[in-house]
C-alpha cells in the first residue's frame, strides 16, 4: 500500500504557495489548471488508508495466529469422549512425554498418566487428543512430520480423522494432509504422521481407562448414547453420528460386531 511522506505532503504545499504567489494582481488560473493541480495531488496522496483500512491491517497482521490456526476450535460442538490409552501394533503404548508440552514417542510398557489421552469428538468422524497436562495433539504442518503434545488449542493441525479397521482396530489420520499417524517400527520410537496408507505400524488399539456410566448397553436400543461411553461407542458414532446425536438404534447394535469387534448376546 502506497503511503504519503511528509516530504510528499511539503512539496504539495510548496507546489500551492508557490501558485499563489505568481497568481497575485494576475488574472484566476483556468479550471483546466486547478484540474491539472488537483490530479496532481490525487496521484501524491493515491493510495493513503483511512483510518478503518488501518485498523483492519492490524488485525490482518496480529490477529490471526500461527499458521498451524491453532487459537480457535475447529468444530463448534467438542463432547468429551473417553479417557484411552493408545496401544501400538508391538504391544506398547503411546505417550505424551512429561505429560504433555513435549514430543509423543510410543514405547511405553505400562499405562500411568503420560499415557492417558482424552479424545474428544468433534463431530462426525473427526477428534481430537489431549494429554494429562491439557496440552493437545499436533500433526506438526497438518501432516507430513513429527506429532508432539504441545498445542493450547484445536485447529486444523490438532484435528484427526478417526478411521475404523477390521478388528476393532483404529487408524488416525490428519484432517488437513490425509497423512496417517504412525508408530516408527510399530513401537519403540518416534510417533510421526507421515504415511500415505494404513498399514500395521498404522495401526491402534484404543484400551478404555475410563469412562462414563451410559443410560444404556450398547447391545441394547434406546436412548442415544455418549462418546464418553467408552471407545466402542465413539467409534461407532464417528461412522453413524446419529447414535450419538439421535438414538441407539438397531444399526447401532449392529456396529457393535463390524465396528468394535465385539459379539452381543
Amino acid at each position: 500500500m502506497k503511503r504519503t511522506t511528509p516530504v510528499a505532503i511539503g512539496l504539495v504545499t510548496l507546489a500551492f504557495a508557490g501558485l499563489a504567489a505568481l497568481n497575485v494582481g494576475c488574472t484566476a488560473p483556468a479550471d483546466s489548471d486547478l484540474d491539472d493541480m488537483e490530479d496532481a495531488v490525487d496521484e501524491l496522496t493515491d493510495g493513503e488508508p483511512t483510518a478503518d483500512e488501518l485498523a483492519m491491517a492490524g488485525e490482518s497482521e496480529g490477529g490471526s495466529g500461527s499458521g498451524s490456526g491453532s487459537g480457535s476450535g475447529s468444530s463448534s460442538t467438542i463432547t468429551n469422549g473417553p479417557l484411552v490409552a493408545v496401544q501400538v501394533s508391538n504391544g506398547m503404548y503411546m505417550v505424551a512425554e512429561n505429560g504433555g508440552g513435549q514430543d509423543v514417542n510410543a514405547n511405553r510398557g505400562v499405562v500411568g498418566a503420560w499415557e492417558k489421552f482424552r479424545v474428544l469428538w468433534l463431530g462426525g468422524s473427526s477428534v481430537a487428543l489431549q494429554a494429562s497436562s491439557g496440552h493437545y495433539v499436533v500433526a506438526e504442518g497438518g501432516g507430513g512430520g513429527a506429532v508432539n503434545a504441545n498445542r493450547s488449542a484445536i485447529g486444523p493441525w490438532e484435528t484427526f480423522t478417526l478411521v475404523n479397521l477390521p478388528g476393532g482396530k483404529t487408524a488416525l489420520r490428519t484432517s488437513l494432509l490425509s497423512q496417517y499417524m504412525v508408530a516408527e517400527f510399530g513401537g519403540g520410537g518416534d510417533v510421526n504422521a507421515n504415511r500415505g496408507v494404513a498399514s500395521t505400524w498404522e495401526t491402534f488399539t484404543l484400551v478404555d481407562q475410563s469412562t462414563t456410566p451410559a443410560v444404556h448397553g450398547v447391545c441394547t436400543t434406546g436412548a442415544r448414547l455418549t462418546p464418553g461411553n467408552g471407545s466402542c461407542v465413539l467409534k461407532i458414532c464417528s461412522a453413524r453420528s446419529s447414535c450419538c446425536t439421535d438414538t441407539w438404534s438397531a444399526a447401532c447394535v449392529a456396529d457393535v460386531a463390524t465396528v468394535c469387534a465385539q459379539t452381543c448376546p
